[in-house]
């Protein structure tokens, strides 16, 4: 484990890997605001691509290379945007608004041919998981539950979204379709919170974070919840996961 930022105090968080695994995108606030950053994988190079907005986090790259959606805030609104790899191409799919306060919007995440975004918002009393178009229309609420869901994932495979519930009374780890249909819990550990899944490349697996004893630890599981391995042993906040292509 190696440390690729070396930022000097900021905060650096979110990573994405590019597809072809060649570069991460992540937030970071050294410039004093939260901005996109992209560098090689090696952490050189690192690049502000998106300038202009109040706050802007949570980057996943197109899995065509070519763009990049996140979180923004700006303008009285926040949001999910896209934009191309290098800035420009700009656009904002405002989803609440900010009077003093905002409702957050989290974790968008592209359907495997970019057609489509998934991400969690409380755009009702509570968090749900929403699915659009890339072009910001049709919005539809695909968990559709009386609890807190978030976290999406999409599988590599389109045929499954994966995230976080609190359903059962702690956050748990789901699947279901990408229409909202089959919903099943597959981590079933009612003695610890789990969230952030992220699929592996070869969609056969996910990792996600595990709070245990304050800390959180990053694990992995098969998709069906078997074969849950540790994968970070420090204690502390082990967090973000994402699997390099």
């Amino acid at each position: 484990m190696r440390n690729l930022t070396n930022s000097n105090g900021s905060a650096e968080r979110d990573p994405a890997w590019s597809p072809d695994g060649k570069e991460i995108a992540w937030n970071s606030n050294r410039d004093r605001d939260n901005a996109i950053y992209i560098a090689n994988a090696n952490g050189s190079n690192p690049t502000r691509v998106q300038n202009g907005l109040t706050y802007s986090t949570w980057p996943a790259w197109s899995h065509d290379g070519k763009k990049i959606t996140f979180v923004y805030l700006a303008n009285g609104s926040m949001g999910i945007a896209t934009m191309n790899v290098d800035g420009s191409g700009l656009t904002l799919f405002p989803q609440t608004p900010c009077s003093g306060s905002c409702k957050a919007t989290e974790h968008p995440t592209w359907s495997p041919d970019d057609s489509k975004l998934a991400f969690d918002a409380p755009l009702s009393s509570h968090w749900q998981i929403y699915v659009m178009n890339a072009d910001g229309t049709s919005l539809t609420n695909v968990s559709v539950s009386s609890a807190d869901d978030g976290d999406p994932s999409w599988s590599p495979d389109g045929t499954k979204i994966a995230f976080a519930s609190n359903r059962d009374g702690n956050w748990e780890l789901y699947t279901m379709n990408p229409d909202g249909s089959g919903q099943t819990n597959i981590s079933n550990t009612p003695s610890a919170d789990e969230r952030l899944p992220t699929w592996s490349p070869k969609n056969d697996r996910l990792a996600y974070v595990r709070t245990e004893n304050g800390d959180l630890i990053i694990y992995t599981m098969d998709a069906q919840g078997t074969g849950t391995q540790q994968k970070v042993t420090s204690q502390g906040l082990n967090t973000y996961p994402a699997w390099r292509p």
